[in-house]
């Protein structure tokens, strides 16, 4: 019972620390970062007055970037000459070089930028790419960007980066507790304590954390949502199976070998 306690108070902690690192080292971007990655290839270098926001609708949308900057002429051009006729909701289809397109759109996403001005504090707040904003690919109008050279030169890289990033955070649990449990102290497979800190503690664990993570962020989109947490309880619940049965089979190759020596000695 003890252990179990051990697995209940450590799993969540180490969990906990890995998302706050990773959001702090990966997700968190700095202002300049942002900028580069969102703005830069459609209106080039960052004005040094400028600030980001992050902002949420409401409760249930998404959050997006907004970039405030001094309302100078040269920024209002600027962003006309990379989205010519932009008005309220208009919509653009990006149409990247081939070198910096990736993923199941092949790159070539609409955005819907946006441009509002306050007079009396003489600022500008833009918007690249609001994803709460209703999209219809069939009516918006393709643009390239200005800036090319400042596009992600090697997006697979990154699109694999992240993915592999994302996986281990997911089963994070199960490989910890699975490698603590079977690896570490070496305790029997399909036992009850075992099963327990190696499929129920991490399932339970991905659950109330990303419940607790989505709401905080206003990323809970109801029923999806609740779908979403069950889809990653359950695979962590198989990636535990997975090295239980992997666990067993070494054990048993090892019982095997060790059989044969001592018979041939």
């Amino acid at each position: 019972m003890k252990k179990i306690l051990v697995y209940i108070v450590l799993m969540p902690i180490s969990y906990a620390l890995l998302l706050w690192l990773g959001y702090t080292n990966l997700v968190r971007q700095s202002t300049q970062e942002q900028w580069m990655e969102q703005a830069a290839p459609w209106l080039g270098e960052a004005p040094a007055d400028m600030k980001v926001h992050e902002v949420n609708d409401s409760p249930d949308s998404l959050p997006y970037t907004v970039f405030q900057v001094s309302a100078s002429n040269d920024m209002k051009e600027r962003f006309h000459r990379a989205f010519p006729g932009a008005s309220t909701n208009s919509e653009y289809l990006q149409d990247l070089p081939e070198w910096s397109k990736c993923g199941l759109t092949g790159g070539n996403t609409v955005i819907v930028p946006s441009m509002k001005e306050d007079p009396h504090l003489g600022l500008l707040y833009i918007v690249i790419n609001n994803p709460n904003a209703k999209k219809q690919q069939g009516t918006a109008k393709t643009i390239q960007p200005l800036y090319p050279q400042y596009l992600n030169h090697h997006p697979y890289l990154t699109m694999w980066r992240d993915l592999l990033i994302g996986l281990v955070s997911y089963v994070f649990p199960a490989l910890f507790c699975c490698i603590g449990r079977l690896w570490i102290e070496r305790k029997a497979v399909w036992t009850i304590d075992t099963i327990g800190i190696c499929m129920v503690i991490p399932a339970l664990t991905i659950a109330i954390t990303g419940y607790i993570a989505i709401t905080n962020f206003g990323m809970y989109d109801g029923i999806m949502s609740i779908m979403g947490l069950c889809f990653f309880s359950g695979l962590n619940i198989a990636c535990s199976l997975v090295l239980m049965v992997v666990t067993c089979i070494v054990r048993l190759f090892k019982a095997e070998i060790s059989h044969e020596q001592k018979q041939s000695a």
